[in-house]
């Protein structure tokens, strides 16, 4: 006998229907919008939730796959500046040594090097404009 599972579009939940007596008995109860699913398009749900889409209701309270909003700009500033900080970090935690070999007048040439890519790099990445969606990061030095 195959499995049967509630959806509620209110939540967005989906509920094993031979567990719906203890959700009916819980504090918050079932919600009042469930639809009943079957075990095949519940798993086609979950199919399309690893690749990638979202599940949301239709129409009359079904669930169905949809493909992933737009990020919103504020979305795209906040995760393009959260990547830039992390490899600015990245960068600047390798210049410090090399930096202070070059200070000290003990750098090697091959440190020298080095420093310069990974100044110019992090040059580079302080110029990316983090409201662009989609944008091509600076590629980091190859040593």
């Amino acid at each position: 006998m195959s499995e049967k599972y509630l959806y509620s579009a209110s939540t967005g939940g989906i509920y094993p229907a031979s567990k719906k007596e203890i959700y009916e008995n819980s504090i918050n109860g079932l919600p009042d919008d469930i639809v009943e699913i079957n075990d095949e398009t519940f798993a086609g749900l979950i199919s399309g939730q690893e690749a990638g889409q979202r599940i949301i209701a239709d129409k009359d309270g079904y669930p169905i796959l949809s493909a992933q909003p737009e990020p919103t700009e504020e979305e795209v500033i906040a995760s393009n500046t959260q990547k830039k900080t992390s490899l600015m970090k990245l960068a600047t935690d390798e210049i410090y040594p090399l930096q202070d070999a070059i200070d000290l007048g003990e750098a090697t040439d091959d440190e020298k090097e080095k420093l310069i890519s990974l100044k110019k790099y992090r040059v580079a990445l302080n110029r990316v404009d983090v409201s662009v969606a989609g944008l091509e990061w600076p590629a980091y030095p190859a040593f």
